[in-house]
C-alpha cells in the first residue's frame, strides 16, 4: 500500500512539473534587445493588461516599444502544439492588424515571429 501511494505521489509530481514547464513557454515577457522590443504573453489565461491602457480589457498579451509608446495588442492566440502559437494582433488603434505565428526553439531558447498575412508589423521610429 505504501508503494503504491509513493508510486501515485511521484507521477502526480511528474505531471505536474511537465505541465509547469509547457505551459511557461507562451506565459512571460521575452526582450529583443537589437531591435528594443518586447513581448508580454500570457496564451493560456489570456488574462494580461496593458498598463495605461486597462480600460481595453484583458487580452492574450501585447507587443511593446522600448523608445515608443504604442502597442501590438494580441487579440486572439491558439496553440498549435506545445512550442508554435497563432496570433490575431492589431495595433492599437485598430487600423491595421495580421495574423502571425510564434514559434518557441528550446534548443536554440528562441522565439520567432513569422507574419503570415495583413499589414506589416511597424514600430514608430
Amino acid at each position: 500500500m505504501k508503494n503504491t501511494i509513493a508510486i501515485l505521489l511521484i507521477m502526480i509530481a511528474t505531471s505536474l512539473q511537465s505541465h509547469a514547464q509547457s505551459d511557461s513557454v507562451f506565459c512571460k515577457t521575452i526582450h529583443n534587445d537589437e531591435e528594443s522590443i518586447y513581448l508580454v504573453m500570457n496564451f493560456y489565461e489570456n488574462n494580461v493588461t496593458i498598463p495605461g491602457q486597462e480600460f481595453m480589457g484583458k487580452m492574450c498579451g501585447y507587443l511593446g516599444d522600448n523608445k515608443d509608446f504604442r502597442k501590438w495588442f494580441i487579440l486572439e492566440s491558439e496553440l498549435v502544439g506545445q512550442n508554435t502559437a497563432k496570433l490575431l494582433i492589431s495595433n492599437d488603434e485598430g487600423s491595421e492588424d495580421l495574423t502571425a505565428t510564434l514559434t518557441y526553439d528550446p534548443k536554440k531558447n528562441l522565439y520567432t515571429l513569422k507574419q503570415e498575412s495583413g499589414s506589416p508589423l511597424r514600430t514608430a521610429r
